[in-house]
């Protein structure tokens, strides 16, 4: 998962602090209790538990967005629509003499930037004044089943545009692209229905996946991710029961060239995807992690609402010939 920056605490905490703050000032201009209406502020508690939900929600449902952003994952201000990376040609030559005096030849490179902008999800959450005062009597959670809603909502975009990209966002003919939909991605047809193919079967399409990227010039070590019940057969059928109990998916970890294999549900079914988990080919771009914040509330009598955001996007890379530590089989 990501992890949130000292800076993107501060204004969180700072967002949540004034909002109680506004509310302690309402109530007091108030003068004690009013017949419609009320201000009241949010309970540390319920901030906290809010945002424990939301790393359970998180943890549930974003396993390859969670596998990328805990590894390669780069800092942004939310004042930055699209993020760049640059492309860079080969350059230079090298010189071999007896003396050292010889001179090579002379280059520049050539360079091109690449975008992606950095979207910014959000989801609403809210009730009236009239269940704040009856929560506190009762004593009951501040809406925690309907924020939850509100979590799943947004960690499902996440995990969406990490798979399938978000072409809706385009900024200046930049957009986010899916580790299933760039241009530039190394791709083949799956040759085998995964969930019912025998061990060999499985064997010749990953075989066939790790081939794409080493004829992309890409030969570091992969990440595998699959659909979580192409795995789960994998997982439990036998590679051969003429060469004893050993599994497919025992078999597939030893493959060389295999790092760690991830099985998630928004994967689709036949999908073998390899990507080489490194910062040249990939970047979870991280303005916000998934987080509440209050919206102010003017009057006493205007509904609480609360916002769950997150401000992230993947960045995909690719070198100056168009080639990228990514492969898909589907």
């Amino acid at each position: 998962m990501q992890k949130f920056t000292p800076k993107q605490m501060q204004l969180i905490n700072n967002e949540r602090s004034k909002f109680n703050q506004e509310q302690r000032i309402m109530a007091a201009r108030m003068g004690g209790n009013s017949l419609i209406g009320c201000a009241a502020p949010i309970p540390k508690d319920s901030w906290g538990e809010w945002d424990l939900n939301g790393i359970e929600v998180a943890r549930s449902t974003l396993a390859v967005f969670n596998d990328i952003a805990s590894t390669n994952s780069k800092a942004m201000d939310l004042a930055v629509l699209v993020d760049h990376f640059q492309r860079i040609s080969d350059s230079g030559t090298s010189n071999v003499t007896i003396d050292g005096r010889g001179k090579a030849k002379m280059d520049q490179a050539v360079l091109d930037y690449v975008g992606t902008p950095l979207p910014i999800f959000d989801s609403t959450a809210d009730w009236g004044w009239r269940q704040m005062l009856t929560m506190q009597r009762a004593g009951g959670n501040l809406q925690v089943a309907t924020i939850s809603n509100n979590q799943r909502r947004i960690a499902e975009d996440l995990e969406d545009m990490v798979i399938n990209g978000l072409p809706s966002i385009k900024v200046g003919g930049d957009q986010i692209w899916g580790l299933t939909t760039h241009p530039q991605r190394n791709t083949r047809s799956t040759v085998n229905t995964l969930n019912g193919a025998t061990g060999a079967q499985w064997k010749a399409d990953v075989v066939a996946t790790l081939i794409l990227n080493r004829a992309a010039n890409f030969r570091q070590p992969v990440t595998l991710y699959l659909n979580a019940d192409d795995w789960f057969y994998a997982e439990t059928t036998l590679y051969d029961v003429v060469l004893g109990p050993q599994t497919i998916a025992s078999f597939i970890r030893q493959l060389p060239g295999i790092n760690s294999i991830v099985a998630a549900d928004s994967i689709a079914a036949d999908t073998i995807i390899a990507l080489v988990k490194e910062r040249e080919t990939v970047e979870m771009l991280n303005g916000m992690p998934m987080t509440s914040r209050p919206i102010t509330r003017l009057n006493t009598e205007d509904d609480f609402k609360v916002k769950i955001m997150a401000a992230q996007a993947l960045q995909l890379k690719y070198d100056y010939n168009d080639q990228m530590g990514l492969a898909v089989s589907s």
